[in-house]
């Protein structure tokens, strides 16, 4: 069976940490960034479905 495409270990290597430091920001995004924005909006007086859609969007 040969394999689809051939790419080398080496270089599936040399860009881990480049998506390591991508994933753990995206992470950070996700899991505190939008959780504050969604606080915020709730505490100057939006609605819940509107907090949704700017935590989502920011």
């Amino acid at each position: 069976m040969q394999a689809v495409l051939q790419v080398p270990i080496e270089s599936v290597y040399a860009d881990l940490p480049v998506f390591v430091v991508l994933a753990v920001w995206n992470l950070f995004v996700l899991f505190v960034i939008s959780k504050k924005v969604y606080e915020f909006s709730l505490k100057k007086g939006r609605s819940t479905s509107s907090s949704m859609y700017f935590s989502r969007e920011y």
